[in-house]
C-alpha cells in the first residue's frame, strides 16, 4: 500500500499532535484533498479531537479552505471507518 502512514505510540506521547501536523500539512501543500484522506483512531473521542485540532491549526494559519476539506475526509475509529 502506497501512501500510508502509521503511528504506534502510548498515550501523552503526541501522537494526535503528530496527526494534526501531518494533515494540516498535506492540506496546506495542496497534495490531496480532504475527500481522500482516511485516519482511524481507537476512539470516538480522539477521532473527534483529531479533526478538531486539524481544523483550529488550519483556521490559525488563515486557511479556511484546507479547514472545511477536513470535514470531508474519513475521520473515525477503526471500527467505524471499517
Amino acid at each position: 500500500m502506497r501512501n500510508v502512514t502509521y503511528i504506534s505510540a502510548g498515550a501523552g506521547s503526541g501522537k494526535t499532535y503528530c496527526l494534526t501536523d501531518r494533515l494540516a500539512s498535506i492540506l496546506s501543500e495542496g497534495k490531496i484533498k480532504g475527500e481522500n484522506i482516511m485516519m482511524t483512531t481507537f476512539t470516538e473521542l480522539a477521532a473527534g479531537e483529531l479533526k478538531r485540532k486539524a481544523k483550529a491549526k488550519l483556521y490559525s494559519k488563515g486557511m479556511v479552505r484546507e479547514a472545511e476539506e477536513v470535514d470531508m475526509a474519513t475521520i473515525g475509529t477503526i471500527h467505524s471507518v471499517a
